[in-house]
């Protein structure tokens, strides 16, 4: 089930009127927003091992958000994303490491 529809009941039952969920591929959901001429306050991916798609952070970019958040399972790729977004003129302002899986060697990392 797309978790979009059951994120807007949310938000309806609980008065907040100002979201708007997508739950797509990334690269389709900036490309859709920015036919759209939707410029987020906020955008939060969290991409597969593999990382964003070359061709999103561009795109995401372009739009001119305030913030990104980036969930990440893989610190190889995301030290790859957060160098291209650097490269698009964001900074690296925070980042946190996450035990999921304890007893593994997995980490999530969320960076802003």
């Amino acid at each position: 089930m797309d978790a979009a529809p059951r994120l807007d009941r949310t938000c309806r039952r609980n008065g907040i009127e100002n979201a708007e969920f997508l739950c797509a591929d990334a690269g389709a959901a900036a490309l859709e927003l920015e036919r759209k001429g939707i410029k987020p306050d906020v955008v939060v991916v969290d991409p597969p091992r593999k990382g964003l798609g070359e061709d999103v952070i561009p795109v995401i970019a372009g739009m001119e958000p305030e913030r990104v958040v980036y969930v990440s399972c893989d610190p190889a790729t995301l030290g790859r994303d957060v160098k291209r977004f650097a490269e698009a003129g964001y900074a690296l302002q925070q980042a946190v490491a996450v035990d999921m899986f304890p007893r593994t060697r997995h980490v999530e990392s969320v960076v802003w």
